[in-house]
């Protein structure tokens, strides 16, 4: 079982979920079901890729910091030897 605590979450003040099997959110107009709907997508969403974009802001890192390495050098005038496998 998984419980959801939402603290001032648009129209919601407080509420307390428990996500377990099947879960019912039930109530009138601009009650804040689908502000609850939304934040469950987010959440799964970002659980679900988090290692992906994980493994992506990594590589990104590695390949600006090579990028400012090269370029560096380059305006510098310092000879350099590059070798790729």
């Amino acid at each position: 079982m998984l419980n959801l605590t939402l603290k001032n979450v648009g129209i919601i003040k407080q509420a307390k979920i428990a996500l377990n099997g099947l879960t019912v959110i039930a109530g009138e107009n601009d009650t804040g079901k689908s502000t609850v709907g939304k934040l469950m997508f987010v959440i799964i969403k970002a659980l679900s890729r988090f290692e992906q974009d994980l493994n992506e802001d990594k590589k990104k890192q590695i390949r600006e910091t090579i990028e400012s390495i090269y370029f560096h050098l380059r305006e510098s005038g310092t000879g350099f030897i590059c070798v790729v496998d």
